[in-house]
């Protein structure tokens, strides 16, 4: 049996609940990750790791997860110009 996806509609976009739910949860984990890996007395490489881990982040996200869009092509008649 094949188990359906819950789709939610955000920012004017189709998402599936689950990745939506396992990309905040990776982007969160690879920012903190960074920044807590940088000494606690230098706040400018605190800033630049987590900076690091949400790109990182963001490529794994961007990489993983498939669009879930629905295309919907009108066919127009002559008549129509």
């Amino acid at each position: 049996m094949f188990m359906k996806t819950k789709l939610l509609y955000i920012w004017q976009d189709v998402v599936g609940l689950k990745d939506l739910l396992t990309s905040i949860f990776l982007s969160v984990t690879l920012t903190m990750v960074g920044f807590f890996l940088a000494p606690s007395n230098n706040q400018t490489l605190q800033l630049l790791l987590g900076l690091v881990g949400a790109l990182l982040a963001f490529f794994i996200n961007a990489k993983r997860i498939q669009p879930k869009r629905i295309i919907q092509k009108e066919v127009r008649g002559d008549s129509d110009k």
